[in-house]
């Protein structure tokens, strides 16, 4: 299969199978998907993951990929590709227009299936770049929570753009058995009876250098840089009178960058080292001195950890000024990036870390382990991590511990106001107190029998007041059928125990029985907890009702004592059937982001013809249920996680 110099397949949006529409959580999860996937390369990942967080390669990506297009077609456009299948690709092209169409006549002039209707779609689309560039980049952004680019960043991103599709052109005009007379044949086959206005200038740039490749050119080029390197250079001079002896400037510098950065609005020494190194481009010959003379300056802002920040600006400016870098250069500012990037990272996390803000924390190290660092950084930032988890760890147990101890409190106070003697009759005998320890190994339990009114033996009292805390231990564990198991155990416990009198001297021993056996209680519920799981696994389709115990009539005599706190029922209601709970979706349309992503998912296939903002309308429910329609699901407007797996591409 031919690789072409303009390559769609090699963009950032298709490895990662994202838009250009997507949020960065959307392009981290695709990210994960395609690394479980396997079916490329770490390496290649990687690479497009830091390409589309990079401001001056992220738009370089948006601008040759398919602005303004439908996902589905853009889908449809890239499988042709993959599969070699040009003739597909070539009746999409005549539905395209623009920019889009301009990228994929691109691709495929550089490929052998290239033709001269493709090269005219290149020049008709090199023609309209500046008019309709920024307005689809807005539109773009305005959705993905990217913020725009600088109109300096545009202009020199669109201006390459420019020289790639010129390059494709250039390797079509090339395979031609006759190049001239196919050069003049594009200037004077015109669509249209008269000339395009400006068609001139990509004709011209097609032809720069058509059949005048020379070789060895670099390597002169060198030998005379390294000749005039030993000469007195003014244009290097101004750009080292501005950095000062031993970069002693460089503290202005980067305030100035911090203010203003590096383009149209830089302000005082950052504007006059940016006016220096422009003119010494234009001047000098030696544009590797000028380049490495900028390189010092940013080593040296990096040497510091306040001016760091500054670094970030400097070099992101570098990255994206054109005329770029020489090659050899270009590959150790695209290092330098990483690393005071990642230097810069650390800090924050650092400084966030000691206010104890560990969650946004995480996050940071999350987002700069995936954006990439290098080995040295990657090891900080593990140890960080590994930390911040640790130090949260005992935060946490801490705080469980003195919840822990503050509900054991709350159940002695109910304990004491549900078994209070003054509400209920005292024997008439005193009891001799027994004798118990709070961890006295007596765990002896005995059943009172259902409706007993006599003075609870200490046996009974244990079996009551434990019985009650197992049943608390699973209370919070109690839905569906289980409701109905729970249930029945309260109102037998209540039957028990719930008229009968006991001593204090007796309870006082069996709370502090309950107190030092609660580890062990609470392992007794989740026993009791499985035997009923067990006992209505699997449900039935139509579950009776359980009946409950029959309760024996109460005296008509004596008025029925409260019954204790701890046996109140939940108040959930026994339900009919165990149904599992629906998977939780990950954009919810009833929240405002949530709708945006759907919405502009929906746009982008076509369904939906309105506004993209925060509101899941009546509009928005009609798009839905016509996508899944078409789609082949249920004709509805429900949104839930099976939806939204086939919508969002999960």
């Amino acid at each position: 299969m031919d690789n072409p110099p303009f390559d769609l397949t090699a963009n950032p949006f298709h490895i990662l199978a994202v838009s250009p529409s997507k949020r960065r959580l959307q392009i981290l999860w695709a990210y994960d998907r395609a690394v479980e996937d396997g079916s490329r390369s770490a390496a290649e990942l990687d690479w497009a993951l830091q390409a589309l967080f990079t401001p001056q390669s992220r738009l370089e990506a948006e601008l040759s990929w398919f602005p303004g297009v439908a996902p589905a077609t853009v889908d449809a456009v890239m499988r042709a590709l993959g599969a070699g299948d040009f003739a597909t690709c070539s009746r999409a092209l005549e539905s395209l227009s623009g920019l889009p169409a301009a990228n994929l006549a691109a691709h495929l002039a550089g490929t052998r299936a290239g033709t001269a209707s493709h090269a005219r779609r290149v020049i008709e689309g090199y023609l309209g770049l500046d008019d309709t560039v920024a307005a689809l980049i807005a539109e773009s952004r305005a959705i993905s929570g990217f913020p725009q680019p600088e109109p300096a960043m545009l202009e020199s991103v669109t201006a390459r753009l420019r020289q790639a599709h010129t390059e494709a052109m250039r390797e079509w005009l090339e395979r031609q058995p006759d190049p001239d007379a196919v050069m003049l044949e594009l200037i004077d086959n015109q669509d249209s009876p008269s000339p395009i206005e400006g068609r001139a200038a990509p004709i011209d740039a097609l032809a720069t250098g058509h059949g005048h490749r020379t070789t060895g050119e670099d390597g002169a080029a060198h030998t005379e840089a390294l000749d005039y390197a030993e000469q007195a250079d003014p244009a290097l001079d101004s750009i080292i009178d501005v950095l000062g002896a031993n970069h002693q400037h460089i503290r202005d510098i980067a305030s100035d960058l911090l203010a203003g950065g590096f383009g149209s609005a830089a302000t005082g020494q950052a504007a006059r080292l940016r006016e220096a190194f422009r003119n010494a481009l234009a001047d000098s010959r030696n544009v590797q001195a000028v380049w490495s003379l900028l390189r010092s300056a940013l080593l040296a802002l990096n040497n510091e950890r306040s001016t760091r920040p500054a670094a970030v600006i400097l070099v992101e400016a570098l990255l994206a000024f054109r005329p770029g870098p020489p090659a050899g250069m270009m590959a150790k500012l695209q290092q330098d990036f990483v690393v005071v990037r990642g230097n810069v990272l650390i800090h924050e996390v650092e400084d966030l870390a000691r206010r104890g803000v560990t969650k946004t924390a995480l996050d940071k190290i999350a987002a700069a382990l995936h954006l990439g660092v290098s080995e040295a950084q990657r090891g900080a930032l593990l140890q960080i991590r590994a930390d911040l988890m640790k130090s949260d760890r005992r935060a946490s147990g801490g705080f469980i511990w003195l919840i822990g101890g503050c509900l054991v409190l709350i159940a002695v106070v109910l304990v004491w106001v549900g078994f209070n003697p003054g509400s209920r009759p005292r024997p008439a005998v005193t009891l001799p107190q027994a004798v118990e320890t709070p961890g006295n190994s007596d765990r002896t339990e005995s059943k009172p029998a259902p409706g007993t009114k006599s003075v609870l033996q200490l046996p009974e009292l244990r079996y009551c007041e434990f019985q009650k805390e197992r049943l608390n231990s699973v209370r919070t564990m109690i839905s569906g059928a289980l409701v109905q198991r729970f249930n029945a155990a309260i109102d037998d416990l209540n039957a028990r125990c719930g008229s009968a009198s006991f001593d204090q001297r007796d309870m006082d021993t069996v709370t502090n029985q309950r107190a030092a056996n609660k580890e062990s209680l609470a392992k007794d519920g989740a026993a009791m907890l499985t035997g009923w799981i067990q006992e209505i696994a699997p449900p039935p389709q139509q579950p009776a009702m359980a009946a409950k115990p029959a309760k024996p009539a109460a005296p008509p005599a004596k008025p029925k004592p409260a019954a204790p706190a701890a046996a109140a029922k939940p108040e959930a209601k026994p339900a009919p059937a165990v149904k599992p709970a629906a998977p939780r979706v990950h954009y919810d349309v009833a929240t405002r982001q949530g709708a945006i992503d759907v919405k502009a998912e929906l746009q982008g296939r076509g369904f939906y013809k309105g506004k993209v903002d925060g509101s899941w309308d009546d509009e928005s429910k009609a798009a839905l249920k016509a996508w899944k329609i078409s789609a082949g699901l249920a004709p509805d407007a429900t949104w839930d996680r099976a939806t939204e797996k086939i919508l969002m591409g999960e």
